[in-house]
């Protein structure tokens, strides 16, 4: 490929991160316009309407947004030392020091007030204000109306239950846990009148909405998926797992017919501000941002919109894949694994895609057999198939790729995909020739090592790892990655979840490992820089699995 103009390519990929405006996390308040946490060029900004706040630089990697007041302040928490998290407000472009709280605590804003649940108890933070309600034991979830004295509590535990407070009086149960069906979540309207619950059964989830003057069931919505709010005017509006592109769906609360409008893009969440319904979403070519939901139900779905779905059959299953074509003829093409070990590819905002494509390459986005076998598409897994069925399907589907495309495959792999990513490369030597690896633990000895150290590790890892190996052995064979595969390596330097060291030393033990610390990142690279960072090491990597470096 020439040089000059994959050079020039990376550069306007580089500079588009640099300058992008990355809604991180935002929320809304029927009285207030809505805000966001915006990451742009490694600086984060509390932004609403025209607006602007830094963040101080301490506060980006533990800040957590929880609401905003009716008066337009927005609530903010930080971790500080010794399991505190300090509740800060955010007025007049200025950052206030409210409160602190153990870190465990549930945060919420609404209204004019600011709540916390930590343990059986909800207290309202007003000076010293007293308890306000205390539920029979530890509180899941917890949720207020922002204009009547409602509220309502979801348990913990191994039988949760939804229990309703109203004004002064006891709590009620409204829903406990059975057999088929498990409360998951649960929500107000803003005026208390209506109480939504998400049910997660075993067909899938489902909202559930009460009455919260009679305790009665008026409806239930089933077939969504992970975001479900209400909205003024007693509407329940909700998004489904449709894939590629979901459905958003809307009732009002008391019954009735279901509105379905399909959307171009990844709903990240829902919520209301003083103008109206508001969607963070993301789509190709277009980072995450906040939209008034109007615009993306009048855009619809374009029925040639890219990229292309399809299926690809194995030993065990089928597997979805989503393929984004190259921008130019196709040189070559890349099959990403995504990390997991659940989770779909979803059209999105992708820098690491868009640079591929730019190069020439199509891009195969491949689902992880462990989500095909949730939607009863691939055969279930039991303890001890974990890296031998998985790795089995993945390589199936890397075959069956390579032989449609006729060319040899590039993986990339994240995470728990870069695990079935390296096993893959060493099962098909003659169909892939380059490996790319980022916050990745592919060796047999370095799994056992963080089942044997016993440490607690983000993510809960070490407790799905003692799931798939119960003996506490991992039985698979170390891998042998073929000498003609070109691999290259990414890996933060306070990587919690996947360890630095083991992943230097497996890098280390590895003959021409091209390998890439991004200093200070955790396991998912928040950074803007150290994106480019990973950008510019993706694109050596394509220089030397081309013989062009």
């Amino acid at each position: 490929m020439n040089g000059i103009r994959t050079m020039s390519s990376v550069a306007e990929v580089a500079e588009k991160i640099r300058s992008a405006r990355i809604v991180k996390q935002a929320a809304g308040s029927p009285h207030a316009l809505a805000c966001g946490l915006v990451s742009q060029d490694d600086a984060l900004h509390l932004e609403s309407g025209q607006s602007s706040t830094p963040i101080p630089s301490e506060w980006a990697d533990s800040i957590r947004l929880h609401g905003i007041l009716s008066g337009g302040e927005a609530v903010v928490s930080v971790s500080e030392e010794q399991g505190i998290r300090s509740i800060h407000l955010h007025r007049d472009q200025k950052w206030s020091r409210y409160a602190e709280v153990p870190a465990s605590s549930l945060i919420q804003a609404c209204g004019k007030d600011i709540y916390i649940s930590h343990g059986p108890a909800v207290t309202k933070l007003i000076g010293e204000g007293p308890e306000f309600l205390t539920a029979p034991g530890p509180i899941a979830a917890f949720v207020t109306a922002g204009d009547a004295p409602v509220s309502a509590v979801l348990t913990a535990g191994s039988a949760p239950a939804v229990l309703l407070h109203c004004g002064r009086g006891e709590l009620r149960t409204l829903m406990e846990a059975s057999p088929t069906r498990r409360p998951v979540e649960v929500g107000l309207c803003s005026d208390g009148c209506h109480l939504l619950t998400v049910v997660r059964t075993v067909e899938g989830r489902e909202a559930h909405v009460f009455d919260t003057a009679t305790g009665e069931l008026t409806g239930v919505l089933p077939g969504i998926g992970r975001i479900a709010v209400l909205l003024k005017g007693c509407r329940l509006v909700a998004v489904d797992d449709a894939w590629p592109h979901p459905n958003v769906l809307e009732t009002p609360c008391t019954g009735g017919p279901v509105l379905n409008r399909p959307v171009r893009a990844s709903i990240l969440g829902l919520f209301e501000d003083s103008t109206g319904p508001m969607a963070h979403c993301t789509r190709p070519g277009h980072p995450p941002a906040l939209v008034p939901l109007a615009r993306l139900l009048d855009a619809g779905v374009d029925a040639d919109s890219q990229p292309r779905h399809h299926t690809v059959n194995t030993r065990w299953g089928t597997l979805r894949v989503l393929t984004v074509p190259a921008a130019t003829e196709p040189v070559g093409d890349v099959v990403m694994l995504h990390g997991g070990p659940y989770g779909v590819w979803i059209p999105r905002w992708d820098p690491q895609v868009e640079l591929l494509t730019r190069q020439g390459y199509q891009v195969h986005q491949l689902e992880a057999p462990y989500t095909a076998s949730l939607r009863r598409a691939h055969t279930r897994f039991v303890p001890g198939d974990f890296g031998v069925k998985d790795v089995e399907s993945v390589s199936d589907a890397v075959a069956e790729l390579a032989a449609v495309t006729r060319r040899p495959m590039l993986l990339f792999g994240f995470s728990y995909g870069g695990l079935l990513a390296a096993r893959t490369a060493a099962r098909l030597p003659d169909e892939v020739t380059g490996l790319f690896l980022m916050s990745a633990i592919w060796r047999s000895a370095d799994l056992q090592r963080l089942i044997d150290d016993g440490r607690p590790v983000p993510g809960d890892l070490r407790a799905f790892l003692m799931h798939a190996f119960p003996d506490r052995h991992v039985g698979l064979p170390e891998v042998e990655l073929p000498p003609t595969v070109t691999v290259a390596v990414v890996h933060g330097t306070r990587d919690t979840v996947a360890p630095f060291a083991l992943v230097e030393a497996a890098c280390a033990a590895t003959p021409g490992v091209a390998f890439t610390p991004l200093t200070d990142e955790d396991h998912i690279p928040r950074r803007g820089s150290s994106v480019v960072s990973a950008l510019y090491a993706l694109h050596t990597w394509l220089q030397h699995c081309e013989g062009t470096p």
